[in-house]
């Protein structure tokens, strides 16, 4: 059971609760101011990042399409090497090999033969089911069947003894609120 479950139980169950001519008024806080200020400091901190990379990003764009008519424009291989040392994005590394292989440079990646081997014919589903033994599965579906029953009634133990001790722990709460409501 969820915190906001319980919470909202005992928010429902003790709301408007008459106690010796008095009723209590009961609400909870949706939110954490703690919370809402970390959340309010970060979204700043992400909006100042995200200003200084906008007014970076487009010289960055300008400054990489030079570096791709530079490698058009490029004949030397080893100003080219180290353009591909340098390099991280794949698209760049393949325009630059491309080139290197043009130039002699580099070989070019051999083309290898695969042989295709067909699949052999699986048997129809209706073959299948008659290849079955009835015993072994039915006492193998019998199993699964019994687990799942123990599983679902170890669930519900679980919930009962869950709930009894919720229902303890408001009646204690209410225990304690109507003596000490009692003694003023």
């Amino acid at each position: 059971m969820a915190d906001h479950d319980v919470a909202l139980y005992c928010e429902r169950a003790l709301n408007n609760f008459p106690l010796k001519g008095r009723r209590l008024i009961i609400d909870f806080a949706l939110e954490d101011q703690r919370k809402i200020l970390k959340r309010e400091k970060k979204k700043e901190s992400f909006m100042k990042k995200t200003e200084v990379k906008k007014v970076e990003k487009p010289r960055e764009k300008k400054e990489t399409r030079k570096e791709e008519q530079s490698i058009a424009e490029i004949n030397d291989a080893k100003k080219l090497k180290e353009m591909l040392r340098k390099c991280g994005s794949r698209g760049k590394k393949q325009r630059i090999k491309k080139k290197l292989i043009a130039l002699g440079e580099m070989k070019a990646p051999e083309k290898v033969a695969v042989e295709r081997k067909e699949a052999p014919e699986e048997e129809p589903v209706e073959k299948l089911a008659g290849k079955r033994k009835p015993g072994k599965n039915k006492q193998i579906e019998n199993e699964i069947l019994e687990l799942r029953r123990q599983g679902k009634q170890k669930k519900r133990n679980e919930k009962r003894k869950s709930d009894s001790k919720f229902e303890e722990l408001l009646k204690g709460y209410l225990d304690k609120i109507s003596k000490s409501l009692g003694d003023e």
